[in-house]
């Protein structure tokens, strides 16, 4: 499992995509760093995929993609938005050798709801969560990224996603 190093309070730009054909891509554009990525990847590489993009150098994250799933929901309930603090992460670099992928092969959970996405890579305590903007961050007591949420989706947003996940 990929693990968080710090929180990051830097200048940068988030972008995120909402496509009915890749449920959702998100960019984290920073002033000066141009290094090449390496991509955390988790999921069955079948039915389910999310793949994240970090700064090959410093660990930033840089993307973030869900381009497959497998098992999914749809609830009505709001997603709570509530944050221990602002900035973007900083991840482990150190599992890494020559390869530009590292791959988790386990199943996630994704869940709709009315205000926001959840994708739930472990069931475990969480400890903390850092906002970026609009993405929120869960980490465990050992720092292991449990999950991450989507938060306040426009209702197009929800509906392409919805769509989205109703063609898996």
């Amino acid at each position: 499992m990929i693990k968080i190093m710090e929180i990051v309070n830097t200048n940068f730009k988030e972008t995120l995509e909402v496509d009915e054909h890749v449920p959702f891509n998100i960019e984290w554009n920073y002033i000066s760093n141009r290094n090449l990525k390496y991509y955390w990847r988790t999921g069955d590489f079948k039915k389910s995929l999310l793949e994240i993009g970090l700064d090959s150098v410093t660990g930033l994250i840089k993307s973030m993609t869900l381009t497959n799933l497998n098992i999914n929901s749809i609830s009505e309930d709001n997603l709570p938005t509530n944050f221990s603090k602002l900035g973007v992460p900083k991840f482990d670099l150190t599992q890494w050798t020559s390869e530009k992928y590292l791959d988790y092969t386990k199943d996630f959970s994704v869940l709709l709801m009315n205000n926001g996405l959840v994708i739930s890579m472990l069931d475990e305590r969480v400890e903390r969560i850092v906002k970026s903007d609009r993405v929120l961050f869960h980490m465990g007591k050992d720092k292991k990224l449990l999950r991450i949420d989507l938060i306040n989706l426009t209702t197009d947003e929800r509906h392409i996603l919805r769509n989205s996940l109703r063609s898996y």
